[in-house]
């Protein structure tokens, strides 16, 4: 649901590429004993994990966006922060490349973490977004731009690597998230990201 109220734009502030802080390397837990061997016998061969295969669909682009005014902001704010997960799990960045402005250091954050994983053979699996409330701040002249914040949960995330082994973890969890949005001739576009969880 949409709220418009009196909210002013919060600017300077970065938020790191993964929506919510918390990310846990698979590394950093304790390890598994050491196998001992008994002669005479052979030990058992570990099954290999197999990588599973993107679980978010794209997004479709809503209508609503067409429009240069609150209702519009909102669904532009929605609709980027449900690119997220699709271009982590696919590195797809049509869509998110034409909504991020240089000023938007999370946009170029998040394209460089996805490019990475691409870059080191591994996979994005989870940390899909879901909008559970909308709050539409007054037009800021001065930035030309519509604060919009949102009250999210993301789904648990983790990183895979070529061969299916977990590399990190995300454990999913609800916050609020401010994306500054902004009406361009090319259509709207994301000035900041900036997310605190709860």
């Amino acid at each position: 649901m949409m709220r418009v109220r009196g909210w002013k734009v919060v600017a300077g502030l970065v938020v790191g590429a993964m929506m919510f802080a918390g990310c846990t390397a698979a590394s950093d837990a304790s390890p598994p004993p050491t196998p001992t061997s008994t002669r005479g016998s052979s030990p058992e061969p570990s099954p290999s994990p197999t990588p599973s295969e993107p679980t978010v669909a794209k997004p479709e682009r809503p209508a609503e966006m067409d429009r240069t005014d609150e209702v519009g902001a909102a669904a532009a704010a929605e609709y980027f922060l449900s690119l997220y997960a699709y271009v982590m799990q696919t590195g797809d960045f049509a869509e998110w490349d034409a909504m991020s402005t240089e000023l938007c250091g999370f946009c170029a954050k998040t394209r460089a973490s996805a490019e990475e994983l691409a870059a080191m053979g591994s996979r994005y699996h989870g940390g899909e977004i879901k909008v559970d409330e909308t709050t539409v701040g007054a037009f800021d002249e001065l930035f030309s731009a519509y604060p919009v914040r949102t009250v999210v949960t993301q789904s648990d995330a983790r990183t895979v690597s070529g061969t299916g082994q977990t590399e990190a973890e995300n454990p999913g969890r609800r916050g609020d998230v401010l994306v500054e949005v902004t009406t361009r001739p090319q259509g709207w576009g994301v000035l900041s990201v900036v997310s605190e969880a709860r």
